[in-house]
């Protein structure tokens, strides 16, 4: 079940992002996967939350909550689209943004990018992650200097 979990560097960056949403697992200051509980108002809850944890343990959520999280905050869909004429196990994945303010292929200047082929779909997907983890970056550091 621990591939259900993105990586840690992947949680670290999505906590610098201020990904705060339940999740079930944490990694500890070791990089290691541990369940952890916290008691708000005397109530034990079997979730955890980036912004209730110490600074060295960081939520560790599931790949598809993440996709999720990009989806709902950010405005980015993300997909992982098979192969399934030639090679079954070979993935692209693609990026489109909601954000008509957000080029991500600046090259053809579309809202949309899709990648080269992975070879399989855990490949893709965590690339499709790193991407959306830089655009975000990216879109969040542009803010800063406008303002």
């Amino acid at each position: 079940m621990k591939n259900q979990f993105v990586t840690y560097p992947i949680a670290l960056a999505l906590k610098e992002l201020r990904f705060d949403e339940p999740c079930i697992l944490v990694y500890s200051d070791k990089k290691e996967l541990h369940t952890i509980t916290y008691s708000e108002s005397h109530v034990l809850l079997p979730f955890v939350l980036n912004s209730k944890l110490p600074d060295k343990i960081i939520a560790a959520p599931l790949w598809q909550q993440v996709i999720d999280w990009f989806r709902e905050k950010h405005k980015l869909n993300i997909y992982i689209i098979p192969n399934g004429v030639f090679d079954e196990s070979k993935c692209v994945f693609r990026i489109d943004s909601k954000d008509r303010m957000l080029v991500l292929d600046k090259l053809n200047n579309v809202y949309s990018f899709v990648s080269d082929w992975m070879n399989d779909y855990d490949e893709a997907r965590k690339a499709a992650i790193l991407m959306a983890i830089e655009i975000v970056k990216d879109k969040n550091s542009t803010k800063i200097k406008k303002d």
